[in-house]
């Protein structure tokens, strides 16, 4: 069984946005990667999403708990739930079990 642990929108999307635009392949329900940035000189406990290999943004500040999850190497799944092309953002679940 799974668990909903956290649910919103990728930060700072607009930025890498213009770099990829969002491929025709990118579909709700894909899976992506949560990958750490310890050296990221805004953050230190920055987490980025990746898609493919590209860069989508963060998750947002507050994700603390989930940066604990991810160096204990919980079982966690973090798929796309909503890609706006009117606006450009990128909302993501994250869940655990």
């Amino acid at each position: 069984m799974k668990y909903l642990l956290f649910s919103g929108y990728v930060r700072g999307w607009q930025f890498y946005y213009v770099k990829h635009r969002c491929p025709e392949s990118m579909k709700p329900g894909q899976k992506v990667q949560l990958l750490p940035e310890p050296t990221n000189p805004k953050d230190k406990k920055a987490i980025a999403i990746y898609w493919h290999s590209k860069k989508l943004g963060y998750l947002p500040r507050q994700s603390e708990s989930i940066l604990l999850l991810i160096q204990q190497k919980a079982p966690l799944i973090t798929t796309i739930n909503e890609i706006s092309a009117n606006i450009p953002r990128i909302e993501v679940f994250l869940w655990v079990g």
